[in-house]
């Protein structure tokens, strides 16, 4: 039985790791909950693409239209805010339940890699944003003569 003892040790080792490791993305989770029921902004969901010649970036933005979306881009961030025509409403629980309603959605996101943002292009159809930024030229080969 002795010979046992360090493998139980090793797994006990390795389930408060565990646990230790799901008690961060829960907290994770709460702080940008919080961050979210303050702000009255919710954050949309988000996919990222990186191609050789362009960053496609493609959000979820249930309620809105057209007209309601603004974007800002910089060489490594692109920038999304839009108000919804519907409201979404969140409960949160605990030790007193609390219901917010969002109307807002709002995220920044770090580009990957260097765009030219004023070649960007936007498209937004049935709720879902798909933003195509070209990446930035790293350099041009020059001949020498």
């Amino acid at each position: 039985m002795r010979d046992m003892s360090w493998i139980e040790d090793e797994f006990l080792r390795i389930l408060r790791r565990v646990q230790r490791e799901f008690q961060e993305i829960e907290e994770s989770i709460r702080r940008v909950a919080e961050k979210e029921i303050s702000t009255g902004c919710l954050e949309p969901l988000c996919d990222l693409t990186v191609t050789e010649s362009e960053v496609i970036v493609t959000i979820d933005l249930p309620g809105v239209e057209k007209e309601n979306i603004s974007l800002t881009a910089t060489k490594d961030t692109l920038e999304v805010r839009a108000k919804s025509s519907r409201e979404f409403r969140v409960r949160r629980w605990g030790l007193s339940s609390e219901e917010k309603a969002f109307r807002e959605f709002h995220t920044r996101v770090r580009l990957p890699v260097q765009v030219e943002p004023e070649s960007a292009r936007a498209r937004f159809r049935n709720g879902v944003l798909e933003v195509r930024l070209p990446r930035a030229i790293k350099g041009v080969k020059i001949e020498v003569k």
